[in-house]
């Protein structure tokens, strides 16, 4: 952030002297229109210390695919995360819809850990490289585990399947 102090104070007083006059033709006493000049300048002020005193940061957004690309998050991610609890019957709810007791009690089975992966995968969209990165493992890791965790429902409902038939 910049501030030309004095582009932006002759802008500022072309602009006071305008509104000030139109203010005294309007029947504006000059006490009135002194104490609206003195609280403009005052926020001029403020506007002016704030933009001298602040330093932008800049982190071009376009640069970086996601953020597991991005130098400055990475550097600063211990500092800036947010230790959260997850409330897991909250986070779960899609348990409650799942009819099949068989999958149902394969799915609870999995552990928390499987059971968010599905959670991010399928509910909340998340690509699996955004998901290897929330949890800290590696993609490849990610994949054999989806890959392990759909087989097994495949099976289970394979197997619903044939019962029903019978």
């Amino acid at each position: 952030m910049s501030w030309n102090n004095s582009v932006m104070r002759a802008e500022f007083e072309k602009n006071e002297s305008r509104d000030l006059s139109l203010c005294l033709t309007q029947g504006m006493n000059e006490e009135t229109v002194t104490k609206l000049y003195e609280a403009d300048l005052e926020m001029f002020n403020g506007d002016r210390r704030f933009y001298e005193r602040t330093q932008g940061l800049y982190v071009p957004a376009e640069d970086f695919e996601d953020d597991a690309q991005n130098p400055y998050l990475l550097k600063n991610m211990d500092r800036m995360a947010v230790e959260q609890e997850v409330d897991q019957e909250k986070m779960f709810w899609w348990l409650d819809e799942i009819e099949n007791k068989e999958v149902y009690r394969a799915i609870k089975g999995m552990g928390p850990e499987k059971m968010m992966i599905i959670h991010f995968l399928v509910y909340e969209g998340y690509t699996q490289k955004k998901i290897a990165h929330m949890l800290g493992i590696a993609e490849s890791t990610l994949s054999e585990r989806i890959r392990r965790m759909f087989s097994v429902l495949a099976h289970l409902f394979e197997q619903s399947g044939e019962k029903n038939k019978r």
